[in-house]
Order: C-alpha cells, then structure tokens, then sequence
C-alpha cells in the first residue's frame, strides 16, 4: 500500500508527498492546484487543492473520473484539519501513482 499526503502550506502553495515521492509543492493556476492519482492504464482520480480567497484556507475536494471505477477496492482516505485548512490523506494499491493533472 502507498500512502500520500495533501496540504495547504501557504497561502500560494499546495503540496503532496508519500510513499517514495518527495515532497512537490505548486501554486497551480490562481491558487488552483489539481493531482491526479492512477494507474499506467488510466487517471482514477483527482484530488483538487483551491484557496478561498476571502477564507485564507485552502480547500480539498476529490474526484472519481468515473463511477465505473468506484468503489476504490483497497483505498482508504482520512481528512482533518490543519494550518491553512486541512490535510488528506490517501491510501492507494501500490500501483497508484500521483502527479500534477495535465488536462
């Protein structure tokens, strides 16, 4: 099993890191910041970091790209607060990997 971290650890950055990633923190587009997690075959889902402009918290919302990959057989998430927001954490088969989402 792999397990990533998400967070808020600024008001311009969003960062991810976990099981052997190391730290990667981005400012996205206007405080807008998407990781994908998935697989060689295909992007399972989307983990999207947003900074609320008038709250000076970052938000974090997941996506399934598809409901014919749900449920997440062997995934877990666990989601709590934390300076400049809140963090999330993923559990993932050892076949998910995580990188900055390219439309």
């Amino acid at each position: 099993m792999k397990k990533y971290e998400f967070f808020g650890a600024s008001d311009d950055l969003f960062c991810v890191c976990g099981s052997a990633l190391e730290e990667q923190c981005d400012s996205g587009q206007g405080n807008k910041m998407t990781y994908s997690l998935g697989n060689d075959k295909e992007n399972v889902i989307l983990i999207h970091g947003q900074y609320a402009e008038n709250g000076d918290c970052w938000s974090i919302t997941i996506e399934p790209v598809s409901e014919d990959l749900l449920p997440l057989a062997g995934w877990s998430f666990e989601y709590n607060p934390k300076d400049y927001g809140c963090q999330l954490f993923v559990t993932t088969p050892e076949d998910i990997e995580c990188n900055i989402y390219q439309k």
